[in-house]
């Protein structure tokens, strides 16, 4: 039960440097926001691709579990290109009421 650290203790530390560098860098909300949006957009691609699966398939002639594919994809990265968007807007208005700090120093967490 010394003091020092091991290799491993080493290793598991340096897992944990680039995420707390990224949140520092890019704030809590937009971290938060992100992660939001990633969650939403798998449940709204999950859900709605059957319903987005027809207009593809009208617009191309290729496989049904292609068409599906396409469609999943297409509706989870529209969610995260609005998520993207939501929480740069969300990071301004953070720095516009002067939260700016507190919203870097959360993102570490």
């Amino acid at each position: 039960m010394g003091g020092t650290f091991t290799v491993l203790d080493y290793c598991i530390l340096a897992l944990f440097i680039p995420p707390i560098i990224s949140g520092i860098i890019k704030g809590f909300v937009s971290q938060a926001v992100s992660l939001i949006a990633i969650i939403v957009g798998i449940w709204a691609a999950y859900s709605f691709s059957d319903i987005f699966s027809p207009y593809l398939k009208n617009c191309f002639r290729s496989d049904s579990s292609l068409i599906n594919l396409l469609s999943f994809a297409i509706i989870f990265i529209v969610i995260l290109i609005i998520g993207y968007f939501a929480g740069k807007l969300a990071s301004k208005f953070i720095k516009l009421i002067m939260l700016g700090w507190l919203d870097k120093l959360l993102g570490a967490l």
